[in-house]
């Protein structure tokens, strides 16, 4: 199951893959979800999927070796023409409309299959 949310977080993973590993960093992303996800599971260590957790990992990792100011996530609205933003919107609807080869299960499509799984009990 795959969502445009864990599009935004692989978005976020990209885009930490593709920088500088010695420079500071400032990523925006018009996904508010992501970055308060991001942020959550940074101060929790509860990460439930594979890239946000990677996500977490490398911004700790960069927070370690260059400061606390290492990395910024910060917000903006959709759609405002800062470049690159509208394709990498197109990109994540695009990989979430597609179907897998397996199943991924992503933090939103998990909560959805395990209520599914309990009303089922209760019938």
């Amino acid at each position: 199951m795959a969502t445009v949310w864990g599009g935004e977080i692989a978005e976020l993973r990209g885009a930490l893959t593709k920088a500088p590993k010695n420079k500071k960093l400032l990523i925006l992303s018009d996904s508010q979800a992501a970055i308060a996800a991001t942020k959550q599971a940074g101060r929790t260590g509860k990460a439930k999927t594979r890239h946000l957790r990677w996500v977490v990992n490398e911004v700790s990792r960069r927070k370690r070796e260059l400061g606390e100011d290492a990395l910024t996530l910060g917000w903006v609205k959709a759609h405002i023409g800062i470049y690159g933003n509208g394709m990498a919107d197109e990109l994540a609807k695009e990989g979430a409309e597609k179907i897998p080869n397996k199943t991924w299960i992503t933090e939103g499509g998990l909560k959805r299959h395990v209520s599914r799984r309990e009303k089922r009990r209760d019938v």
